[in-house]
């Protein structure tokens, strides 16, 4: 059996979309986005503090690097003296070497 189309009823939403509820939601989502960024940038500010990163390089240096760095202040800072006599290699401190190096460059 067949309506005609007299009978026939169209359904449709006649009311309009609510324009506050939406705007209200977008101006929420955004605060909840900025709130988002900001937490953010605090967890990462206290995450980098000063006082952790201080914390994490006064670690005191194990025995072997001391013992390292003890031959190398003092073979850098041995006093003058002859490599190879016959070619001319001398041994100078860093220190002299350094504001020789520095001298020859400034003229």
């Amino acid at each position: 059996m067949m309506k005609s189309k007299e009978d026939a009823v169209l359904f449709y939403q006649e009311s309009e979309p609510h324009s506050f509820t939406i705007g209200m939601l977008m101006v929420l989502f955004i605060v909840f986005l900025f709130g988002v960024f900001y937490v953010s940038l605090v967890f990462y500010d206290s995450t980098w503090s000063e006082e952790i990163v201080d914390k994490e390089l006064s670690i005191k240096p194990s025995k072997q690097l001391t013992k390292l760095r003890v031959l190398e202040s003092e073979r850098l800072n041995q006093p003058i003296q002859w490599v190879d006599k016959e070619s001319g290699i001398v041994r100078v401190p860093i220190q002299i070497a350094m504001s020789s190096i520095v001298k020859k460059y400034q003229k």
